[in-house]
C-alpha cells in the first residue's frame, strides 16, 4: 500500500469503529502523541494507539461522520475528521481532531494528533441557551 492508502484505510476503519482494522495499519514499533485538552499524552504500539479510540467512540450510541479530509503535507499525511457522538452523557457532542501519519514500509508509525475534546453539539447548545 502507498501513503495515501493508509490514509484512506485509517479514515474508513475509524468512520465504522473497525478498531482490529485500525491496528492492522500500524507499524509494529509505532508511536503516537496526542496534544488533548487536559494536556499531552502519548502512546507506544497500535494496540495502545488505538485503544485511546476505543476509550473515546467505542462505546458511542450514536456515532457520525461530519466531515473528514485527507491532504498530503511534505512526506505526510494530514488527516481530519469532525464527529457528533452520543456516550456516557446520552447528548449529543461533536468533537473534531487532526493527525499527522508518517508512514513507512511496515504501516503508520507515527501519529501525532489534536484534539478539539468534546463539546455539546451546536444545536443543543442553542437550545438549552434559549431556555
Amino acid at each position: 500500500m502507498n501513503d495515501s492508502d493508509y490514509s484512506q484505510q485509517f479514515l474508513e476503519r475509524l468512520s465504522v469503529r473497525d478498531f482490529d482494522g485500525l491496528k492492522a495499519l500500524f507499524a509494529p514499533d509505532a508511536t503516537a502523541r496526542f496534544l488533548l485538552p487536559r494536556g499531552v499524552e502519548e502512546q507506544a504500539g497500535g494496540e495502545a494507539i488505538v485503544g485511546r479510540f476505543q476509550d473515546w467512540f467505542a462505546g458511542a450510541s450514536l456515532f457520525q461522520v461530519a466531515r473528514c479530509g485527507d491532504d498530503r503535507i511534505g512526506g505526510r499525511r494530514r488527516l481530519d475528521w469532525n464527529l457528533r457522538v452520543v456516550r456516557t452523557r446520552e447528548v449529543p457532542e461533536d468533537i473534531q481532531q487532526i493527525a499527522f501519519l508518517w508512514i513507512g514500509p511496515g504501516g503508520i508509525e507515527q501519529l501525532d494528533l489534536i484534539c478539539s475534546g468534546f463539546h455539546l453539539a451546536e444545536a443543543d447548545a442553542e437550545s438549552s441557551e434559549a431556555v
